[in-house]
């Protein structure tokens, strides 16, 4: 059985939307404070939207004939301040593969499949967004060669 990547359609909604929701159930737990726990996680205007959208992309993965993974992608543009460099690079937006399918090589099919959209965009580099409690998705992109550029830190007053 060969995992496919392919482009994602309005029919692709319900499966990507499932695994969106698993992947948020982890960050519910991972911190209460920030996240609780919906039905829809992300909504159907928002998903149509991306796939609209010459700048995005949503790819799926498939096995045979079931969604077991998703990436959201898309181009961005530093601000053009004059304290910064000028950079057109991707984003990665959201990333899930179906936890009853974990470590099959799904999610390096899927960043694989991102890298290669990015190269094709002509972009200097691509980057996300992980919180400190998800552990395993560190590990997963740092063994895919992602490293730290910023740290987001909080002080909880209430």
């Amino acid at each position: 059985m060969e995992v496919e990547i392919i482009e994602a359609s309005t029919s692709d909604y319900i499966e990507v939307n499932r695994i969106v929701r698993e992947g948020h159930e982890e960050h519910v737990e991972g911190d209460r404070s920030i996240f609780r726990s919906v039905e829809t996680v992300m909504p159907e205007d928002y998903y149509n939207e991306l796939l609209k959208n010459d700048n995005s992309k949503i790819f799926i993965a498939k096995l045979e004939e079931e969604t077991v993974g998703f990436a959201i992608i898309s181009l961005e543009v530093s601000p053009p301040f004059p304290s910064l460099v000028s950079r057109n690079y991707a984003y990665i937006h959201d990333f899930g593969v179906d936890q009853r399918k974990k470590r099959r090589s799904i999610g390096s099919k899927l960043f694989e499949r991102c890298i290669q959209w990015s190269e094709e965009k002509n972009v200097t580099s691509v980057e996300l967004n992980v919180w400190e409690f998800n552990e395993d998705a560190l590990a997963f992109y740092e063994k895919l060669g992602m490293k730290a550029i910023s740290r987001r830190m909080r002080i909880d007053i209430k």
